[in-house]
C-alpha cells in the first residue's frame, strides 16, 4: 500500500562528505545523499511517525556509529483501505424495520 510521508530536515546537519557526486544518464552531474527512513507504528506526543537519518555504509555499521538524525516526519496520506465498522445490532427484535 502506498504512503506519503512529509518531513523537515535540518540541512545543517549534513556532512558535506557524504555527498555523492554521480553522473546522471542524460549527461549531468548530480548531487546525491543515501537518507535511511524508519516508519513508526506509533505516532510521537507531536504526530510524527516517521524518522530520517543519513545513510550508514556497511563499514560504519558494524562499527556502530552513531547515525546522524536529520528530522521528523509524519504520514500525510494512506492508500490502505479502512476496515469499515459493523453496523450496530437492532434493538427491535421481531424484525429489521426501523418502526
Amino acid at each position: 500500500m502506498a504512503k506519503i510521508i512529509s518531513f523537515s530536515v535540518d540541512l545543517s546537519k549534513i556532512d558535506k562528505t557524504k555527498i555523492k557526486q554521480i553522473n546522471k544518464k542524460d549527461g549531468t552531474l548530480g548531487q546525491f545523499l543515501d537518507v535511511s527512513v524508519v516508519l513508526n507504528d506509533t505516532k510521537d506526543k507531536f504526530g510524527n511517525d516517521a524518522s530520517m537519518s543519513i545513510g550508514q555504509t556497511k563499514e560504519e555499521k558494524d562499527q556502530k556509529v552513531n547515525r546522524v538524525f536529520l528530522g521528523n516526519g509524519k504520514v500525510v496520506w494512506d492508500s490502505t483501505p479502512v476496515a469499515k465498522s459493523e453496523a450496530p445490532a437492532s434493538s427491535n427484535s421481531s424484525n429489521d424495520l426501523p418502526f
